[in-house]
């Protein structure tokens, strides 16, 4: 574990987190009281970080391929209990509350298991399919499709319209990179382009 740690991106990691938790101290005499120690529950999710790095760093990279699936189930039923239990804030039901400690927002992990179950669906199309044919990546992207778009539907429902554009952003990043024909993404822009003109035609005369 220790071979892997690269002190260049260490050392300004914990610079930043050091900086971070005295600004936020320092502010924190200048808001309400009733927002509790912001300083020290940052410090608290920064251990909790620190912990997972270093289970991740345990178990390799091979479990999160293993286990892929399993988060990614995980995540789609944090993000749909969010909409049956999470106290609205800002009008938004897009985090748990954990008394005395903070809260968390789902879709923020949801976009590592996004990346997670795309990046094995990826792996595991290019090793059945050496040459395919325009209908298997046809299929295959709509299943890919199909799995951020789950997710999407979910998360726009809390609303967090933000977290959708990167769920959208990083879907056609890594469906971009996957080696695809080109031609896939012209269609789907020619669709795009073809959906907004209608849209704005419509604003327009009506």
């Amino acid at each position: 574990m220790i071979k892997k740690i690269n002190l260049k991106i260490l050392i300004p990691i914990c610079l930043l987190a050091l900086i971070s938790i005295i600004t936020i101290y320092c502010a924190s005499n200048y808001t309400s009281k009733s927002l509790g120690n912001l300083a020290l529950k940052q410090t608290l999710w920064y251990i909790v970080g620190i912990g997972l790095v270093a289970l991740l760093m345990k178990f390799k990279n091979e479990y999160l391929y293993r286990h892929t699936t399993f988060l990614y189930v995980l995540g789609n039923i944090l993000l749909l209990g969010l909409l049956f239990f999470a106290e609205p804030i800002n009008n938004s039901k897009c985090w748990y509350v954990i008394p005395g400690i903070g809260s968390f927002q789902p879709s923020e992990f949801m976009k590592i298991f996004i990346m997670l179950m795309l990046a094995k669906m990826i792996h595991n199309f290019r090793s059945d399919y050496k040459n395919p044919t325009i209908k298997e990546e046809g299929i295959f992207i709509l299943k890919t499709l199909g799995v951020v778009l789950i997710p999407s539907i979910l998360t726009f429902m809390q609303p967090d319209t933000g977290s959708v554009i990167i769920y959208l952003i990083i879907y056609i990043s890594m469906m971009f990179i996957s080696g695809i024909r080109l031609r896939w993404f012209l269609f789907a822009f020619l669709i795009l382009f073809s959906i907004l003109g209608i849209l704005l035609s419509l604003y327009f005369l009506q």
